[in-house]
C-alpha cells in the first residue's frame, strides 16, 4: 500500500499532512485555534464592557441619573429657584437656578450660601433675602464639591473638568486653578488654619496644594478605589479620606503617609466628617450605614453603627456644637442623630428622588440639604420647622 504525502513549505523545514486525515486534521486545528481566538476576543469585550458600566455606575452624575430612571422616567426638568421664608402679608420672592444643585456650602458668617451645579456654575446666594450675589462661571463640566475657606475670602470649587478652582469671593475672580489631577475631583476640603487645601479625585488619588499661592505640595496615594471625600482633623495634623474601596484612611498631613485604614462598611464610603472637636469621625456608605469612630486614641474604633437608611448614604454633617449628626440618603430622607447615644432624633423628608448634600449652618440652627430634584431645602433644626427652600 502507498502512502501519499503532501507538503507545505516551512521556514525552516518541511511540514507533512497525510493525506485526507491529515487535511481535515490541519483544517481542524485551525478552526479550533480560530475559535479559541474569538472566545477570547469576547472576553476581552466583556471585561471591558462591564468596566465601563461599573464606572458609569460610579460617576457622581450618573449615578444619580440611573436612580432617576429607577424611580421616575419623567423628572421635571423646569428651573426652580431661592425662595425666603414669607412672613404674612409679604409677597413671595423666588429666583431661577439652571440645573441640579450637587454641593452646598455655608459662609463662615452664615450669611451666604454657596450652591454647586450641573450647569458648570457656581451661584453665591444672600440667605436673609433670597437674591443672587453673584454667578461664578469657569468650569468646563458640572462642580460636584465646594467649601469655604475659614475666613470666607476664598471659594474652592471641584469639577468633573478634572480642575479645582478657587475664587475670590468679594470680586468672583478666578485666583488660582489647580489641574494635576487625572480624571474628576470629587471632593475638596481647606485645612483649619486655611494654608492647605485637600482635593480627593476619580483618580484614586488625594492633592495637597497650598490655597495662598496655588502651588501643588504632594500626592497621597494608597486607595484602590476612586476617592469619594476628604476631611481635616480639628487640628490640621489628620485628614481623613473615604473611598470606593470600602476603607477609610488617616493620613498623617506632615508627613503623607497613611496613619490608619478602618474597615467594617460593607460598600463604598461616601462621605467622612470629623466632629467639632476632632475626636469622632463619621463615615456614611452605600451599604446604608453610617459609622462613628473614636479618633481620641492611636488605635481608632467603631463606637456606633448607625442604621435606619433604606439608602445609600451620600452625606454626613456635624453639628457646629457637635451634638447632632445629619445623614442624607437615596432613600429621600435626613436622619438626625444623637451623636452622645447614637439614637435617631428626627427623620426628615425630603423629595421621593434621594438626597444628595446636607449642610448645616454655622449657628447649627438651620439644616440645608439638596434634592436630586432641583432643590434645596431649609430646616429650622430646633423645631424643624421649613424655614425657606427652593421650589
Amino acid at each position: 500500500m502507498t502512502e501519499n504525502y503532501e507538503y507545505k513549505a516551512g521556514k525552516n523545514a518541511p511540514n507533512y499532512t497525510q493525506g485526507k486525515s491529515g487535511l481535515l486534521i490541519r483544517f481542524g486545528s485551525r478552526f479550533l485555534a480560530l475559535f479559541i481566538l474569538g472566545a477570547i476576543i469576547a472576553f476581552i469585550a466583556s471585561v471591558l464592557a462591564g468596566n465601563a458600566q461599573r464606572e458609569r455606575q460610579n460617576n457622581p452624575v450618573e449615578r444619580w441619573e440611573q436612580i432617576e430612571k429607577v424611580l421616575s422616567p419623567k423628572v421635571s426638568s423646569q428651573k426652580v429657584g431661592i425662595q425666603p421664608l414669607v412672613k404674612a402679608g409679604e409677597e413671595s420672592k423666588s429666583l431661577s437656578l439652571a440645573d441640579r444643585v450637587w454641593s452646598l456650602a455655608f459662609s463662615p458668617d452664615g450669611k451666604i450660601l454657596a450652591t454647586a451645579s450641573e450647569d458648570t456654575t457656581i451661584k453665591l446666594w444672600n440667605i436673609s433675602t433670597g437674591k443672587v450675589i453673584s454667578t461664578l462661571s469657569g468650569h468646563q463640566s458640572p462642580v460636584i464639591s465646594l467649601v469655604f475657606s475659614p475666613d470666607g475670602k476664598t471659594l474652592a470649587t471641584a469639577s468633573e473638568d478634572n480642575t479645582v478652582k478657587l475664587w475670590n469671593t468679594s470680586t468672583g475672580e478666578v485666583t488660582s486653578t489647580l489641574s494635576r489631577h487625572q480624571s474628576y475631583v470629587l471632593s475638596v476640603a481647606f485645612s483649619p488654619d486655611g494654608k492647605t487645601l485637600a482635593t480627593a479625585s476619580w483618580d484614586k488619588t488625594i492633592k495637597l496644594w497650598n490655597s495662598n499661592t496655588g502651588k501643588f505640595i504632594s500626592t497621597l496615594s494608597g486607595h484602590q478605589g476612586e476617592v469619594y471625600s476628604v476631611a481635616f482633623s480639628r487640628d490640621g495634623k489628620t485628614l481623613a479620606t473615604g473611598s470606593a474601596d470600602n476603607t477609610i484612611k488617616l493620613w498623617n498631613t506632615s508627613t503623607g503617609k497613611v496613619v490608619s485604614t478602618l474597615s467594617g462598611h460593607q460598600g463604598k464610603v461616601y462621605s467622612v466628617a470629623f466632629s467639632p472637636d476632632g475626636k469622632t469621625l463619621a463615615t456614611g456608605s452605600s451599604d446604608s450605614t453610617i459609622k462613628l469612630w473614636n479618633n481620641k486614641t492611636k488605635k481608632v474604633k467603631v463606637v456606633y453603627t448607625l442604621s435606619g437608611h433604606q439608602g445609600e448614604v451620600n452625606s454626613v454633617a456635624f453639628s457646629p456644637d457637635g451634638k447632632t449628626l445629619a445623614t442624607g440618603s437615596s432613600d429621600s430622607t435626613i436622619k438626625l442623630w444623637n451623636t452622645t447615644t447614637g439614637k435617631v432624633v428626627s427623620t426628615l423628608s425630603g423629595d421621593k428622588y434621594g438626597i444628595w448634600s446636607v449642610v448645616f449652618s454655622p449657628n447649627s440652627k438651620t439644616l440645608a440639604f439638596t434634592n436630586y430634584d432641583k432643590s434645596v431645602q431649609f430646616w429650622n433644626i430646633h423645631n424643624l420647622e421649613q424655614k425657606f427652600w427652593i421650589n
